[in-house]
């Protein structure tokens, strides 16, 4: 599994441009107590993943709100926070959730 933390449009140019793996996105909020639970799940489904090659991304939605907005209006899915965001290698959204949707058993499914 790949990870990285978009902090800039060629960040988020970089990772779309690799089309070798699906990817997940996952925007946070470092001061809201439903992103600290959304981000306890992530993590723990990251240290668990087993599956194929993933490129994970994570965006900090406070410092990051020009690139969260970017990111909305590519993919058409309105932004939300703590939201989960997964294509195919193609870059097509193949699955998106918020808030308490967003599990362990979540994301290994929508990445299945």
């Amino acid at each position: 599994m790949e990870f990285v933390e978009l902090r800039s449009k060629e960040d988020l140019e970089n990772l779309f441009s690799d089309r070798s793996a699906k990817k997940i996105i996952f925007k946070h909020s470092p001061i809201c107590g439903i992103s600290a639970r959304a981000e306890a799940e992530f993590e723990s489904w990251r240290e668990n993943f087993e599956g194929e090659k993933v490129l994970v991304a994570i965006i900090d939605v406070i410092f990051g709100k020009k690139l969260s907005s970017e990111i909305a209006i590519r993919t058409g899915i309105p932004h939300a926070s703590p939201q989960i965001l997964v294509f195919d290698e193609n870059n097509n959204v193949i699955s998106n959730t918020s808030h308490y949707s967003i599990t362990e058993k979540y994301l290994n499914e929508a990445i299945s």
